[in-house]
Parts: structure tokens; C-alpha cells; sequence
């Protein structure tokens, strides 16, 4: 029979399975209830973002209606009592907690919290509650495990964080009004009950008991009602705004609960809030980009103990201090590190550790750095695919990668991926505590064998005009922290050999290892040719001189460290068509070095043989053009290298 009457609604199980007050969706959320609760809401409110000129706007508001105000009070207390009768012989804790809800729904007043978000779609579906496809409302309302938010761009995507309202209502009862980006307008009612008897006139003996969630709607079908239902009659935004309202019966409210709130957004959302992409209201405190500084001093809102945590994040996102910029680079696409290096008389705010985010600037958990070095960071995966990839590994609280989650080969992939990222966190902080030597290069004597090098890299000119004075001696500048890591691998630098490698990218397989030039001609200078050697070739009669070409951005990508298989890329500043590569592994301190043997070399795919198995070559480069040589050594493990490329002058 077709029944359409506002009421609550509790199918009946078929003898099935039974629910009791226990389930694994609302286990995963109990340890941190209003903090994971408002977590979760935040991030599905940013998932539904409509405008990117305007933040998601989020507000938490207490409020108190009567028992009468709740749609179908008699019936949701007749749900309660069945409920209660299924379990009363076999359960006494069931029974109990529920005649605990019968109490609060038979009190004067109950206490309520409003959950309103702006600048969102609000529900969409919940005007076709019967068509699945693109359903918000349906994902949200009566699903479970189900997700239906964009995979290149939702925080949230396994389904599972909406049962967190429920913790936080001592009725388990939930509404949702909406306004959709459509025009829709409807409300629904959701109650998260145990198993109870389902109402007819069968004896009890026999009779069927409900599968535990039950639907406030207009017909048998479960239908939302039109309209939008406020139960908070302060509230007066939502008919002109478009978004979504939850309205949380019987708030299970302890003292502490704004504040957990609190700082679940400022410990999961400072990106987001610092890039003015989010607002949110808790009460009568504003977090915003503007104030949120404000809130993190404020001793009424963050302890001490957190502090460090939250302004260290806010300083990194905002550039204050002396914070160092990184690319991490993977199969699936870069990630962007920032690090706060902290000196004795700010090292209070070294948190030791690197809060990874991934868009929509949400964040993930922390990875832990070296515990003598006073930094912290902050990693950021933007949209693209690898945030794809590894929210596919994220855990239903969205607070750990888990490889495991999927199956293989996949799963070694992007198991690697993870530890590649953790490795090159690790090393871009030991980097930002190496000293570094920077050298302003021409050897005593060398400058007179070489030719004025043009802007863009060429060797040729006239040699009487870089001669150098004699007088003139290598400059070693004092010791200072390394520079930052730029991607492009043929920018300028002005920086010398570096001692500890980072990770780079690559479009090949294997690990990718960056270095930082070897050395320079001159301080603001372009890319030129460096110190001359001399040498012959045997089987030469004549002498052959080779100028260093210096100021290249080098890969060193790892093939194969079993085999002594690695790549080194970068953009070629010089075209010569005899052109040489030596090798060396660095020790601890810069003095030590160790030249490497090359015991094959292939330039961009073609092997190359040489009569020298120290310094290799020779081979053909053109200005611009993107250089591979892929070389298999000695060295047969990681090691911090310095490359030296020498171009020929006869």
C-alpha cells in the first residue's frame, strides 16, 4: 500500500542480520568524537565547493528546542520502546542506553548543535531521491561505504565519515536541510538505532525486526519532504544562501567541545584557512586568515604544548622566517616541501616534524624528521594524480597511506612512492643543515687559456679578453646553509658543490637523485666554461686542451645501485662535438672525494667508447639540448656525487 505520511520509517530485516549498538563505521570515529566530527563535516563542505572567489564557510552553533519542535516525536519514541522490547531480555546495556533516550526525548528542552556550510551545492539529489547517479543526498543519507565526490579533488572518498554525527547525539537522531546549487529545497531525518521490533500485529514470537536505521520522509519510498526544515529559529540564512544545514539532536556536549573542534581545523585545516579558502565559526570565534594568528595566541583557545604546531604551520604557509622551498618529485607528480629552519633563539617552535597535506589542503598526518634539527615543514600535494594515488591508500579517517589497502602490482608501486617521498623529505632537512662551500672559480693562471663566454654558454671568442690578473687567487665565501633546490634543472645557480643529494624526478624508473652544481665562473655570471686542463689523447700528436663547462643543473638518477647503473640529465648550455665526463662520490666533508670509473656510457641512447674508463668520452652536446647519459660504475650503492663536464679546445 502506498502510504504518504510525514513519518519515521524502520525497514524490517527480513530475519537478517541484526544490528546492536556496536558497528564498525562508528567505532573508527569514538576515540576523538567532536574532533574527528568536525574534520569530517569541514571536509565534505569543502568538497562540495562551488566558487573559488569566495571560501567554504562553516559554523558550529549550539542551540535548545522542546521535544514537540522534532518531526514525528511519537513516532521516533514508539521506534525507541520497540527497540528497547527486542533487547530488554538479552541485552540490559541496550536497554538501558535507549530508556536513557526515551528521557531525554520526555525533557523540557533538549540541547541541539547546528552544523551550517555556505558557498557549497548543498544535497544535490535530493529532489530525484530514487536516481543514484551523482546523489549527494543518497551518499550522504543512505549509504554506507559510498563516496560521491570527484577522486582528483575530494578530501573524503571512502564513505564512512558521515557516521560521525552520530556519535555526537544521544538520541542518534540527525536532520539535514538543504538548499541546492539546482534550486532544490528538502530535508530528511536519519536515526542510527539497534535492530527493533518492526511494527505490526504479528505476535512477538515471530516477529520481523528492523535492520536499525530508520528514515524520517513523506512516502514509503523514503522521500525528503519539500521545503527546508530550521529548527534553530535564530538561524535565518539558508533561504537565501545555498548549502547544507545538520542538525544534531541531543548534543552529547562535554565542557571541552568547541575547543576539540577547534583545534582539529587549526591542526587539519591551517592551509586551507591561511589561503583564505576556508571560514570557520565555532560559537562566537572566527577562524579565518585574517584572525586565525590571533586564535592560535590566544591562551583560551590553544595550549602552549600546541602552539608550537599551529604557528610553526602558519609561519611556513605564510613564508616568515628563514623557510626553504623544495620539490619532491615521484612517478605521479610533484609535491612541494617547505622547511622552517629555526635558530637557538626561535627553536621552541621546531616541531620535528613535516605535516603532510594534500589537496583540498587538508591535512593527512606527520612524518617524523631528525629529532637533533630544529625545523619543521610542511609537504603539499596538490590536485593531480599523485593526491589521486594516495588517497586511494588513506584509511577511512584519513590520517595514514596504508599500501596494503590495494592489491599488486600497484601496490609495491606506489609503496615506493611513499618511502621515495618520506626519503626525500629526510634528506631536503639534513640538507638545510649541511654547510655548503660556495667557490668563486679561475684557478690561479687557467682564466688565460680561455675564451669571454657569451651569455648563452658558447665557447669561442676572443681569449686576451677573460684573462685574468695574476694577482687574482680562488675566493672560498664563508660557510652558510644550503640553498633551496630549484626544478628546473637549467636554471641559474650561483651556489657550489653540494655534500648531501635530494631526490629529483625523472621520466624514467629508479631513484632520482639531485645535485647541486659543481662550480661556478662568477658571482651573477651565466653559464661559462670553467677551469682548462690539459691532456692528450693517445694516438694524438697534438695537446688537447678541455675548458669545465660549469653551472648546469644536474639529475642523477639511480637505475639500478646493484649494478652500478645510474642516468645524469640536464640541458646542455654549449655545443661541442668533444665533450667529456669524469665522476666523483663525496666523502663527509667536501675535501673528500673519490673519482668514480665509468665503465660504460651511452649519450641520449648511443654508446660511447672511450680510451679512458676515469674520464669519459667523447661525445657531441648542442646548446638547449636536453642531455641523458646513462653510465654503469664502481660505485654500487646511494652516494653524494659531483659531476664535471669538460669541453674540448685544440
Amino acid at each position: 500500500m502506498y502510504e504518504n505520511e510525514l513519518k519515521w520509517r524502520f525497514a524490517p530485516s527480513g530475519f537478517g542480520k541484526r544490528k546492536g549498538l556496536s558497528t564498525g563505521d562508528s567505532e573508527t570515529f569514538k576515540r576523538n568524537p567532536f574532533g574527528n566530527f568536525g574534520r569530517e563535516v569541514i571536509q565534505n563542505s569543502i568538497d562540495a565547493r562551488t566558487s573559488d572567489e569566495e571560501p567554504v564557510t562553516v559554523e558550529f552553533s549550539l542551540f535548545k528546542i522542546s521535544p514537540e519542535e522534532i518531526p514525528d516525536l511519537d513516532g521516533l519514541k514508539a521506534a525507541i520502546n520497540r527497540c528497547m522490547d527486542f533487547w530488554k531480555s538479552s541485552q540490559p546495556l541496550y536497554y538501558n542506553e535507549y530508556s536513557k533516550m526515551l528521557k531525554i526525548l520526555n525533557s523540557k528542552n533538549i540541547e541541539c548543535l547546528r552544523i551550517s556550510d555556505s558557498n557549497t551545492s548543498g544535497l544535490t539529489g535530493i529532489d530525484r531521491s530514487e536516481d543514484g547517479k551523482n546523489n549527494k543526498f543518497l551518499a550522504l543519507t543512505k549509504s554506507s561505504g559510498v563516496s560521491d565526490k570527484n577522486s582528483d579533488t575530494a578530501g573524503g572518498s571512502k564513505g564512512v565519515g558521515k557516521n560521525a554525527a552520530f556519535l555526537l547525539s544521544r538520541i542518534k537522531t540527525v536532520f539535514y536541510s538543504t538548499f541546492t546549487e539546482d534550486g532544490a529545497k528538502g530535508y530528511f531525518g536519519v536515526a542510527d538505532f539497534i535492530s527493533g521490533f518492526v511494527l505490526d500485529d504479528v505476535d512477538n514470537e515471530h516477529r520481523d525486526y528492523t535492520q536499525g536505521d530508520g528514515y524520517f520522509g513523506k512516502n514509503n519510498f523514503n522521500a525528503p519532504p519539500e521545503g527546508l526544515l530550521n529548527l534553530d529559529r535564530s538561524y535565518k540564512n539558508r533561504e537565501i544562501n545555498k548549502g547544507t544545514d545538520i542538525y544534531i539532536l541531543g548534543l552529547n556536549k562535554e565542557d571541552s567541545w568547541s575547543s576539540e573542534i577547534l583545534n582539529s581545523v587549526l591542526e587539519s585545516f591551517m592551509a586551507s584557512i591561511v589561503k583564505k579558502q576556508l571560514v570557520v565559526k565555532i560559537q562566537n570565534i572566527c577562524l579565518d586568515g585574517d584572525h586565525v594568528l590571533d586564535i592560535i595566541n590566544n591562551n583560551m583557545y590553544v595550549s602552549p604544548k600546541k602552539r608550537a604546531y599551529y604557528l610553526s604551520q602558519y609561519n611556513i604557509l605564510r613564508g616568515i622566517g628563514n623557510v626553504q622551498a623544495f620539490d619532491i618529485d615521484t612517478e605521479y607528480g610533484t609535491a612541494y616541501l617547505k622547511i622552517l629552519v629555526l635558530d637557538e633563539t626561535t627553536k621552541w617552535m621546531a616541531t620535528h616534524k613535516c605535516v603532510m597535506i594534500r589537496y583540498p589542503y587538508m591535512k593527512i598526518f606527520d612524518i617524523s624528521l631528525p629529532k637533533h634539527l630544529n625545523a619543521s615543514a610542511v609537504c603539499i600535494i596538490e590536485r593531480g594524480e599523485l593526491g589521486k594515488r594516495l588517497r586511494e591508500i588513506e584509511n577511512p579517517q584519513h590520517n595514514a597511506w596504508e599500501p596494503k589497502r590495494i592489491a599488486q602490482p600497484d601496490r609495491d608501486k606506489i609503496n615506493y612512492t611513499v618511502e621515495s617521498i618520506k626519503e626525500q623529505i629526510e634528506n631536503a632537512v639534513l640538507q638545510c643543515f649541511k654547510t655548503s662551500v660556495q667557490e668563486i672559480i679561475d684557478p690561479y693562471g687557467a682564466g688565460e687559456y680561455l675564451s669571454e663566454t657569451e651569455g648563452n654558454g658558447d665557447i669561442g671568442g676572443d681569449k686576451s679578453s677573460s684573462k685574468m690578473n695574476e694577482k687574482e687567487v680562488v675566493e672560498i665565501s664563508e660557510f652558510k646553509p644550503a640553498v633551496n633546490i630549484e626544478r628546473n634543472a637549467n636554471a641559474k645557480r650561483n651556489d657550489g658543490a653540494g655534500v648531501q643529494p635530494d631526490i629529483g624526478e625523472s621520466e624514467d624508473d629508479g631513484d632520482d637523485v639531485l645535485h647541486p652544481t659543481g662550480h661556478n665562473s662568477g658571482s651573477g655570471g651565466g653559464y661559462s666554461a670553467g677551469e682548462e686542463i690539459g691532456g692528450s689523447k693517445p694516438g694524438d700528436n697534438i695537446i688537447m686542451k678541455k675548458a669545465q663547462i660549469a653551472g648546469i643543473r644536474y639529475r642523477f638518477i639511480v637505475l639500478d645501485k646493484t649494478d652500478g647503473r645510474y642516468k645524469i640529465t640536464f640541458i646542455s648550455p654549449v655545443t661541442n662535438d668533444k665533450c667529456y665526463l669524469t665522476l666523483y662520490m663525496l666523502g663527509d666533508e667536501l675535501s673528500q672525494k673519490t673519482q668514480l670509473r665509468i665503465i660504460s656510457l651511452k649519450c641520449n641512447g648511443k654508446e660511447m667508447e672511450s680510451d679512458s674508463d676515469l674520464e669519459c668520452g667523447p661525445f657531441s652536446m648542442k646548446d638547449g639540448e636536453k642531455i641523458e647519459l646513462e653510465l654503469k660504475t664502481n660505485q654500487t650503492d646511494y652516494f653524494a656525487s659531483e659531476v664535471k663536464l669538460y669541453a674540448s679546445k685544440e
